[in-house]
């Protein structure tokens, strides 16, 4: 038996390739380097352009912020000179595609 391991590689037709929500490894790349970049920009495009929110959110939820027990998101501030916390009901959502 060898160890040599056969590689097959599968194209995606050129149906699926046209309707992708991502132009190839180039495209993901700008991508993931515009989540890099701006975090909150980048997420909040995307929920803009692929949700439909009944109620508009004003904030991107960051790493820090957190559920609460009373279904509200909580975010704190520590900067010295915007020292404060943000409560704001939970939004819903739905997909728009």
């Amino acid at each position: 038996m060898s160890n040599e391991q056969q590689v097959r590689i599968y194209n995606p037709s050129e149906e699926m390739v046209k309707n992708a929500a991502v132009s190839g490894m180039d495209g993901y790349r700008a991508l993931c380097k515009e989540a890099e970049d701006d975090y909150e920009g980048y997420w909040g495009r995307r929920a803009k352009e692929l949700l439909d929110w009944k109620v508009p959110f004003t904030q991107v939820p960051t790493s820090r912020m957190r559920p609460s027990s009373s279904g509200s998101q909580t975010a704190s501030s520590t900067s010295p000179t915007t020292a404060s916390t943000a409560t704001w009901p939970t939004a819903s959502a739905t997909r728009s595609r």
